[in-house]
C-alpha cells in the first residue's frame, strides 16, 4: 500500500511524506467517528469532516485493508497482534498522512502542509470489533454511533450485503450487530474521551445534535456547518451512497418493512448481548 494514488502530493512520497506530516503535526487528539456499517456513519463523517478545521478521511483503514485482500469488515483484531494491513493505514490516518486514493480523501484541499497545525484529523470507520486497539494505540476522540438493527438490517439487503429470509438468519445478524457493538461499548465503558449517540437522536434534531458535537470534538462551527447541515437533513433519502436526507423521516423508516416474525427473531438476536439501546416494546 503506498500513496501514490492520493490526491494530495506531498503524500505520494512514502519516508519523505510521513517526515513532512510529523514536521507539522496537526492538532491533538484526533477524532474516531465509529459505528457498526449501515448505521449512518457517512452523513455524520461528512458532516463534521467538512468543518473548516478538518482534515477528513473516509474508512481509511477498512478500505486499505479490503484493497490488501483483507475479507470482511466488522472483523476481529487482536490488540497485541494487529493485521499488517490495519496497522499500516491507522498508522498513516492518526498521524494525518493522507497516502489513500480519492474516495477516502474526499477534501484534498483541506490537507495543505501550511495548514495542518490548525486542523485536526477527523477519521469515519465501521468495525467496531476494533475499538479496543483504535483506543489503546491511538488515544483518539471518540463519536459512537448506533442505529435500529432493523434499520441496519434493511440497509444491509439494498446493498446486495445480506438477504435474510428465515427468522434464524435474521436472529443471526441481530446477534452480530450486538456482539459488534458490546465490543466497542466494554471498550468505551472507561475510557473518558467518548460520546455516544444514536442515528434517532441525530435525525430528531439535527442542527442542536450536531453543535454539541461540533463541540466535543473541538471542530469549528460557522455558517458553513450549518448551511450543510441544512442541506444534508432536509432533503434526498437514504438510498446507498447519499448522505442527504429527510431526517426526520429516517428513523422509524424501516416500520412496516420487515415481518413480525423477522422482527421478533432480529430482537431476539440482538437482546442477547444485554446492550442498552432499543430494549423497550416502544423500540420494535
Amino acid at each position: 500500500m503506498t500513496g501514490a494514488a492520493s490526491p494530495v502530493w506531498w503524500a505520494r512520497w512514502g519516508p519523505l511524506s510521513a517526515w513532512l506530516a510529523a514536521s507539522r503535526p496537526p492538532l491533538s487528539p484526533p477524532i474516531l467517528l465509529l459505528s457498526f456499517p449501515r448505521s449512518g456513519s457517512s452523513w455524520l463523517g461528512e458532516t463534521l469532516g467538512q468543518a473548516a478545521n478538518a482534515l477528513y478521511l473516509r474508512e481509511p483503514i477498512n478500505l486499505s485493508y479490503q484493497a490488501d485482500g483483507g475479507r470482511g469488515t466488522v472483523v476481529e483484531i487482536d490488540p497485541a497482534r494487529p493485521l499488517p494491513a490495519y496497522r499500516l493505514a491507522a498508522t498513516r490516518a492518526f498521524h494525518g498522512i493522507p497516502a489513500f486514493k480519492p474516495g477516502i480523501v474526499q477534501w484534498p484541499d483541506q490537507w495543505r502542509l501550511a495548514q495542518r497545525s490548525q486542523r485536526r484529523v477527523v477519521i469515519k470507520e465501521v468495525n467496531p470489533r476494533a475499538c479496543p486497539w483504535f483506543l489503546a494505540a491511538f488515544r483518539p476522540r471518540v463519536v459512537f454511533l448506533v442505529r435500529h438493527p432493523a434499520a441496519v438490517c434493511l440497509s444491509y439487503r439494498r446493498m446486495g450485503w445480506w438477504q435474510g429470509t428465515t427468522p434464524e438468519q435474521w436472529e443471526g445478524h441481530g446477534a452480530r450487530q450486538a456482539g459488534a457493538l458490546r465490543v466497542a461499548l466494554d471498550a468505551l465503558r472507561e475510557y473518558p474521551d467518548q460520546r455516544i449517540v444514536t442515528y434517532e437522536d441525530l435525525c430528531a434534531e439535527p442542527m442542536t445534535a450536531f453543535r454539541s458535537l461540533f463541540a466535543f470534538c473541538a471542530l469549528t462551527w460557522d455558517a458553513g456547518s450549518e448551511a450543510f447541515i441544512q442541506g444534508h437533513t432536509t432533503q434526498g433519502d437514504d438510498a446507498p451512497g447519499s448522505t442527504s436526507r429527510h431526517s426526520q423521516a429516517m428513523p422509524d423508516a424501516w416500520r412496516g418493512r420487515v415481518s413480525a416474525a423477522e422482527l421478533t427473531a432480529l430482537r431476539r438476536g440482538f437482546a442477547a448481548a444485554s446492550l442498552p439501546w432499543y430494549n423497550h416494546d416502544d423500540d420494535w
